[in-house]
């Protein structure tokens, strides 16, 4: 499609070709516009090509982030997140009010990710910022097939779309890194440690050969958020 090569597979013998016997050469995902402006260049688990910053960047968030250890720890806030839309809802029937189920579950989603990966609840901004992101990730880009119709993702807007809201996700993760930066220097570690605490200590720590940088760590919370 324009100058993005595509493979149509058509059959189960094909598919396994594809998946397990060449499955390096089909294992690395298109750079497409909205990839390298929302995760500075793909440096991030989901989008990063495949390779040994890939490899690493994978590594430590299975053993690190997703570990079941990891997972365990974050059972407290999974509880209180339930009791608190429990409670809503409780106090929805009591009114006789009608509750919005849809809703409700998104929110708990939401703030269970974002206690765990993050530290704390982000609602309202945070929120809309992920949307017009996973919107503007959807959004067909023509330079991305035809380079040299770049321009007309400029004239439509979704260019300067995906620049601003980029902007706003990159000053928000900024700020969340600086947050625990302070927490951490006040509570000398004694809090419960969230996706950005450990990013930060594998950076500190030097634990990959290629380091983390900032930009490596915002890329990375922000797929995992």
């Amino acid at each position: 499609m324009g100058q993005v090569p595509y493979l149509l597979v058509s059959s189960a013998e094909m598919a396994r070709e594809v998946t397990m016997t060449h499955d390096l050469v089909f294992a690395s995902r298109p750079s497409l516009l909205g990839m390298r402006k929302f995760f500075y260049g793909c440096r991030d688990v989901g989008f990063s090509p495949y390779g040994e910053f890939w490899k690493r960047v994978r590594k430590i968030s299975v053993l690190e982030l997703l570990g079941a250890n990891m997972v365990r720890s974050f059972q407290l806030i999974r509880e209180e997140e339930v009791s608190s839309m429990i409670d809503k809802i409780g106090q929805s029937c009591s009114m006789a009010t009608p509750v919005n189920l849809g809703m409700l579950l998104l929110t708990l989603t939401n703030n269970v990710i974002c206690r765990a990966a993050l530290g704390k609840r982000y609602e309202g901004g945070f929120t809309k910022l992920t949307r017009e992101i996973v919107t503007l990730l959807g959004a067909f880009c023509v330079g991305d097939y035809y380079p040299w119709l770049r321009w007309v993702d400029i004239l439509t807007g979704v260019d300067a779309k995906m620049e601003s809201t980029a902007k706003e996700m990159n000053s928000f993760l900024d700020q969340v890194i600086e947050d625990h930066l302070v927490r951490k220097r006040d509570d000398n570690g004694s809090s419960h440690k969230d996706f950005v605490d450990i990013l930060l200590q594998v950076q500190k720590d030097c634990v990959v050969d290629v380091p983390l940088t900032r930009d490596d760590i915002k890329a990375i919370a922000l797929v995992l958020s």
